[in-house]
């Protein structure tokens, strides 16, 4: 199933909609009210990080050009640039199932010292989103991370002056409108984050990846190597754009997330692994972060 321009016009109007929605709530001094508009940021800025997922994979829009410009804006929210989160990306998706040329998962075949995993295994306990903080820069404002994997020096100028971009912007409004940033914007994302830490760890962490040396697993393979977090099927669409679908998602990784089946996602034949969110938060949380990533339990 292919991308729409329609369909993809479509989400992005709905999320600019929820976007005035959320900044117009946060205006209000009432806390129900503005509470519900961070909780509406935060819905956005999941919308934001799926939609960039999309981008990425031009399956958002069937038109290049509106991947690239819908894709470089909502980067901007999720602190991700485009062209880091493409280039990484797609070769995620052609070394799933072999850890040790996933760049996306080279952070994990490292091991910190005790000290550093103490701290780390804390926050995770307590809900700190030290995962999706620490991913983002370990991963996409590493420069090493691309100079391994032989990204094309134009290519990394451009990752590197985006990256600048985005902190900078985010820096600026830190600073001279922190009453604006932290009002409107940082609660919601903040949210995002520990939602996220929970969310992406999942799509493939306590899996046993055998892969090595060169090793390559099919698209139909690498569903078991991959996780679905399965949620109620208005909240999969609603908040996560069915990102929480995500060993379906390898196996169709160019269908549009518009296009996913809730009912075809749920009983797909293709062997892959399924865990319901509460089981999988509450398994997740009884164990040390350092290994859940790292040790292989197969699935929980």
């Amino acid at each position: 199933m292919e991308a729409t321009d329609r369909h993809g016009l479509f989400f992005t109007i709905l999320d600019i909609l929820i976007l005035t929605l959320s900044l117009y709530f946060s205006s209000f001094d009432h806390f129900a009210i503005w509470l519900l508009g961070q909780f509406l940021m935060f819905v956005f800025c999941w919308h934001c990080f799926t939609t960039l997922h999309s981008c990425g994979h031009n399956s958002h829009f069937k038109t290049l050009k509106y991947n690239k410009v819908v894709g470089h804006f909502v980067s901007f929210f999720v602190w991700t640039p485009l062209e880091s989160w493409r280039k990484l990306h797609s070769l995620h998706h052609k070394w799933t199932g072999n850890p040790y040329n996933d760049p996306t998962l080279s952070t994990s075949n490292t091991k910190p010292n005790a000290l550093i995993a103490s701290i780390v295994n804390f926050l995770w306990k307590i809900g700190f989103p030290i995962v999706s903080m620490f991913f983002t820069i370990s991963v996409f404002y590493n420069p090493k991370t691309f100079k391994d994997v032989g990204t094309r020096s134009k290519l990394l100028s451009h990752i590197i002056i985006v990256t600048i971009l985005i902190l900078s912007l985010h820096l600026f409004l830190m600073v001279y409108f922190s009453d604006y940033y932290f009002r409107y914007y940082f609660p919601g994302f903040f949210v995002y984050l520990m939602v996220g830490d929970i969310v992406i760890v999942s799509n493939h962490a306590h899996i046993e990846m055998p892969g090595k040396g060169k090793d390559k697993y099919t698209y139909a393979q690498q569903g078991e190597y991959s996780r679905d977090l399965i949620f109620p099927k208005w909240i999969s669409l609603l908040i996560f754009y069915n990102f929480n679908f995500h060993s379906y998602h390898h196996l169709y990784p160019n269908m549009p997330f518009y296009k996913m089946n809730y009912e075809d996602m749920i009983n797909d034949p293709t062997p892959r692994k399924k865990c319901h969110w509460y089981k999988w938060l509450i398994e997740a949380k009884k164990m040390s972060l350092s290994d859940l990533i790292r040790k292989s339990y197969m699935d929980i």
